[in-house]
């Protein structure tokens, strides 16, 4: 399995080198030089949507957000967000980061785990919503071109799958019966394997139990998490239009979740370098953007915004840990 990872990343570096070597980057600064300070607009619109991320995982803290405010679940949710970006173990390692921190702040590891998990949930519940939104729109909205005629098959193809991943979702949460390990079966697990498995057996059913006991928590988080979307989705917006390139808001959403399905596949990758900008160069294709001056200063700006709050995340990290060292590696 390692092998395959090593193979995925040198041919992804490969592709990019390749790529990059055949790059006019005269081209390319003369195009970053027109866009100039106004890049620094996107900061303000980034960190709104991550402050709607942050909101979406505090209302699920139930009593535990009383004892930490938002600005400092902001900086370590940054923190957990810059380990699962650079560490192979993605948003694992990220989302261990964040129960650590939490349990510093006097919240019980089950109440920090359950609020992660949770909040990862409206996460995804969410994207996929808006991915399912704005695939109906890009199918019924725009006009018919090469690309429309040639991929239609395979949108309703994943048109139907987003919908059942919806539908299923939410039939498991709210199914009646769980399959939660009694104490009888946590106090015989000997190996770590069955310890592991009946302690996300023990989460995925507190996950449940916290969506039925408060529903209206839930469906807060839920709504949070979609406009953390789409308001995140509008740097793409923004951008383009700083190039001189008009999209409509629904085909922004539509570029940013899919560069986030193509980051996913790659997702073991430290910081999906080459994922990153392949979804980016995917979706500019689905636009009908073929230029590569466009896609790589494109993607040269929103790696910017990215180092920019990894930084962030790092010196909030070198904050909150005190020269104590959170456990997010995760070993396989």
């Amino acid at each position: 399995m390692h092998i395959i990872k090593y193979i995925i990343i040198i041919t992804v570096c490969f592709c990019m080198v390749l790529f990059l070597y055949q790059t006019d980057f005269r081209s390319v600064f003369g195009t970053l030089s027109v866009v100039g300070f106004r890049t620094l607009l996107v900061f303000p619109l980034t960190a709104f949507a991550y402050y709607l991320g942050t909101l979406s995982w505090q209302v699920l803290l139930a009593d535990g957000s009383k004892k930490i405010n938002t600005f400092r679940l902001f900086f370590i949710r940054q923190v957990g967000e810059t380990v699962g970006l650079f560490n192979p173990t993605s948003i694992v390692g990220g989302d261990l980061t964040k129960v650590y921190y939490l349990q510093k702040y006097q919240i019980s590891e089950r109440s920090a785990v359950n609020s992660v998990v949770s909040a990862r949930m409206t996460m995804i519940l969410s994207q996929i919503l808006l991915a399912t939104i704005a695939l109906i729109w890009l199918l019924y909205q725009t006009g018919e071109t090469d690309w429309m005629t040639n991929t239609r098959p395979a949108l309703y193809i994943l048109l139907f799958l987003l919908c059942t991943v919806q539908i299923g979702l939410f039939y498991w949460i709210y199914r009646p019966y769980d399959a939660t390990p009694s104490l009888v079966q946590e106090a015989a697990a000997t190996s770590r394997i069955d310890r592991f498995k009946n302690k996300m057996l023990l989460t995925l059913s507190d996950l449940k139990t916290t969506v039925r006991a408060d529903r209206k928590a839930f469906f807060l988080s839920y709504s949070l998490a979609l406009m953390h979307w789409v308001v995140g989705s509008l740097e793409f917006f923004l951008i383009l239009s700083f190039l001189g390139i008009d999209i409509a808001i629904m085909q922004a959403v539509l570029m940013d979740m899919g560069v986030i399905l193509i980051k996913s596949v790659g997702a073991f990758i430290p910081g999906q370098i080459g994922v990153e900008e392949f979804g980016n160069k995917v979706v500019l294709a689905a636009i009908g953007v073929q230029s590569g001056v466009i896609w790589l200063s494109i993607s040269l700006l929103r790696r910017f915004r990215q180092l920019v709050w990894a930084l962030i995340g790092c010196i909030a990290y070198f904050f909150f840990s005190k020269q104590i060292k959170p456990p997010y590696a995760v070993h396989e």
